[in-house]
């Protein structure tokens, strides 16, 4: 399912392409709402995940991504009721 309306707007990544780390700023829409981020490559395999609770505090998810190689892959955004939003993203 892909999850897009008025109330949950997304999320952006920047910078995009990234070379060394990426940012993920949440709207305020998943402020207090468990997430699960999936990164996967071309061929849909899982090559980071994390889990994290959205406050006020945290909005912004850093992540490293220094072991991946050159390419494209999808972020995947997906809260506790299994909604989910997904972005391209460009390695360098």
């Amino acid at each position: 399912t892909l999850y897009a309306d008025e109330t949950n707007i997304g999320f952006d990544i920047f910078p995009n392409p990234a070379n060394s780390e990426i940012t993920l700023v949440m709207p305020d829409a998943l402020i207090g709402k468990k997430l699960s981020i999936l990164i996967y490559d071309n061929y849909g395999k899982k090559v980071l995940s994390s889990e994290s609770s959205i406050s006020s505090e945290n909005t912004r998810q850093n992540f490293n991504i220094n072991k991946l190689e050159k390419g494209t892959y999808f972020v995947t955004i997906i809260d506790e009721s299994g909604d989910a939003i997904k972005k391209l993203l460009i390695k360098q």
